[in-house]
């Protein structure tokens, strides 16, 4: 997760890299926490490769059932503060899906 924060934050590398880093992404991407969510959701506003629509399919097929909505009681639902941080990161993304909001 790290590597894909980095590249979408500094923009240097190259696709091959970035491509590599994704696909590790997506194979560990059920051990993930809703914090980790966030970071990459923050790191990709910094990015000038991809749309926010990358980031929108990234939350649908990757995070929304195992981490997201499995995640929910455990790490959001009485912390607001990640609540709020995680509801600014979809907003900012334009991602409003019902089943999340």
């Amino acid at each position: 997760m790290a590597a894909v924060c980095a590249y979408w934050k500094s923009g240097c590398g190259s696709a091959w890299a970035l491509k590599y880093w994704e696909n590790y992404l997506e194979n560990q991407a059920m051990d993930l926490h809703i914090d980790d969510v966030i970071e990459l959701m923050q790191a990709f506003k910094c990015n000038r490769t991809h749309h926010r629509d990358y980031m929108r399919d990234m939350i649908t097929k990757l995070f929304k059932k195992d981490v997201i909505i499995g995640k929910w009681a455990d790490e959001i639902e009485y912390h607001q503060r990640r609540l709020v941080n995680f509801m600014k990161e979809l907003e900012d993304l334009e991602h409003f899906d019902k089943e999340i909001w």
